[in-house]
């Protein structure tokens, strides 16, 4: 998937020429070093809501695309890139890496537990 970059002084049309959900969220970049390269602390991001129906499923989403999972238990959303998909007996398991880091995130994420998409990134 293409990430568009744009800068903050063109947010005002944002959500409309990019043809968003409404339930689109707009958030900070926290400053963990786990995506740097993509995007670093006090850049912004646009995440889209992920469900059931077109234009943003769940189903949609393939190696390379980066997404926001909520880990088993918790509450903090990591934002990382889908590294690789894998069926197993339970379904679809995810795995996920930053780019930034030496390994995979630990965690085996169910299609359920990935709530956003990363559809934009304001330098």
């Amino acid at each position: 998937r293409d990430i568009v970059r744009l800068s903050a002084e063109n947010w005002d049309n944002l959500m409309d020429a990019m043809g968003l959900p409404f339930n689109s969220l707009h958030l900070g970049v926290a400053d963990t070093g786990s995506m740097d390269g993509m995007m670093d602390y006090g850049h912004d991001i646009i995440i889209v809501p992920l469900g059931s129906e077109a234009p943003y499923r769940v189903d949609d989403l393939k190696v390379g695309d980066v997404a926001a999972y909520q880990p088993p238990g918790g509450t903090t959303l990591y934002l990382h890139r889908i590294w690789a998909i894998v069926a197993d007996d339970e379904g679809w398991r995810y795995t996920f890496w930053g780019d930034n880091n030496s390994k995979p995130d630990h965690y085996i994420v169910r299609d359920r537990q990935i709530k956003y998409l990363l559809v934009g990134i304001i330098y």
